[in-house]
């Protein structure tokens, strides 16, 4: 056992030995010897360098792998600004919130990665938007399936749950549309709107042109539109609407509105349909009457009716003004065209006015004939009276007394030669007198029937061209 001095070391543990820098303890003295001081500190320092170069490798991998990491993280934040347009879209290039000049076609395209930009696209299809409630009457689900002519008739409208629009003549009616449209121009619009409330700036631009075209229509002129008309409810509607839409640059197109369905209120609706009853028969009246006027003039006329009307209708003008150059011409060009003279194949006559003419001309004829006959026959009379008036005389007596006597109310009564003196008591034999009276009536009816018979062939050729009408004072 040793004695420690104030100014002596303690001994260093063996569990110590390998500590460099190992603070002394507080107020205790360590004392080694020179050459066993050495030795323990040539063990520690070879004891730690294995350590140590593990340590450094280990911080040297781990800096190589933060750097390729870091590398890599930059690569895909490049890659990630790589995006598809795809066909019906178009691309927006936005670097730090503004938009690139040039809009980006379908296909890869790149854009500054998020956050230091974005790629926005837009597309450019056809969409559709319904307006089935704006101006319709408030219906429950059974309703809504039942077609317009099954809906149940009301007593009133009611303004807070119907829709309508107000006619130019103060009328109501109800419509549904349908709207079909695109974003033009994506550039504006993606500036311009929100996604969320697009459908509500469309229903809002296309309310505001359906109640302006409402307001100049007519309620009966409404309920006959047809999207196929120019200038129609439906496409003054559109223009309205994109206005609207242009005015609030919203680079959205209207392709199409289409009034989908119409119909009166329902309180009226029994009445209109009564009213577009009878204009419907009217109009199919209208139409039978035209194709039954154009039968009987193509009837009567053939292909030269139409020209005929009009040079008719002309001449009866002329008439009313007393224009009488005008009728002389007029007339002369309707016998043009009714004797056949006129070159045109348009106004060749045919029908019944070519039998009637030919009935005419025949009539004209034989009454020429028998006037000449007459004349004849006159004539030669008075001849043979020149020459021999007593003959005649007897001749044409003779003739007189044969027709008188072949008249069916005279009878003749025999008597025997020589008889100087006879008493008759004269009455009439009944069965003579009814073959008599009979013959009478039936010779008095024929000589009737064609008398008017003549009359109407007469009156049938009788035209009066008015050429001698003296002018009105």
């Amino acid at each position: 056992m040793s004695t420690l001095g104030p100014n002596d070391n303690p001994p260093i543990d063996a569990a110590d030995a390998g500590r460099e820098n190992f603070p002394p303890r507080r107020g205790v003295s360590v004392s080694l010897r020179g050459g066993e001081a050495g030795s323990h500190a040539a063990d520690a320092a070879e004891a730690m360098d294995p350590a140590n170069q593990s340590l450094a490798d280990a911080l040297r991998i781990t800096y190589r792998l933060v750097q390729l990491a870091m590398i890599v993280l930059g690569i895909l934040f490049i890659i990630s600004g790589f995006k598809t347009v795809n066909e019906g879209e178009q691309g927006i290039r936005l670097l730090f919130g503004r938009r690139g000049p040039e809009l980006l076609q379908p296909g890869p395209n790149f854009s500054a990665p998020y956050p230091l930009g974005e790629l926005v696209k837009v597309s450019t299809g056809a969409l559709t938007v319904d307006l089935s409630d704006e101006f319709w009457p408030n219906l429950t689900a059974e309703e809504k399936n039942k077609p317009i002519a099954e809906l149940n008739g009301r007593n009133s409208l009611k303004p807070e749950s119907d829709g309508s629009v107000i006619t130019a003549d103060g009328g109501l009616a109800h419509t549904k549309w349908s709207v079909r449209y695109r974003r033009t121009d994506p550039g504006i619009f993606s500036e311009s709107l929100l996604p969320e409330i697009e459908q509500e700036l469309i229903r809002a631009a296309v309310g505001r042109g359906v109640v302006f075209a409402a307001a100049g229509t007519k309620v009966d002129d409404l309920l006959k539109q047809s999207n196929d008309d120019a200038g129609s409810l439906a496409s003054r509607a559109r223009d309205v609407a994109q206005r609207t839409l242009d005015n609030a640059r919203s680079g959205i197109t209207i392709e199409r509105l289409s009034l989908v369905e119409k119909m009166p209120p329902l309180y009226l609706k029994d009445k209109f349909a009564a009213v577009q009853t009878a204009a419907q028969v009217a109009q199919q009246k209208q139409e039978e009457a035209g194709s039954l006027a154009q039968q009987a003039l193509n009837k009567a006329a053939g292909g030269a009716s139409v020209a005929l009307v009009r040079l008719i209708d002309q001449y009866e003008i002329a008439i009313e003004k007393a224009d009488i150059p005008a009728q002389e011409k007029l007339l002369a060009q309707i016998d043009t065209i009714l004797e056949g003279r006129a070159e045109e194949a348009s106004l060749q006559v045919a029908g019944e006015v070519t039998k009637l003419l030919s009935e005419a001309t025949q009539y004209r004829s034989s009454i020429s004939n028998q006037r000449r006959s007459d004349v004849s026959a006159f004539l030669a009379k008075q001849e043979q009276f020149a020459s021999n008036p007593l003959v005649t005389v007897h001749r044409e007596w003779s003739e007189a007394l044969k027709s008188f006597l072949a008249h069916p109310t005279v009878e003749q009564m025999l008597m025997p030669p020589g008889t100087t003196t006879l008493t008759m008591v004269i009455n009439r034999d009944p069965m003579i007198a009814r073959d008599i009276e009979m013959k009478a009536k039936l010779a008095e009816n024929e000589a009737a029937a064609a008398d008017r018979a003549r009359k109407q062939k007469e009156a049938q050729f009788n035209v009066d061209t008015g050429l001698k009408r003296t002018p009105q004072s």
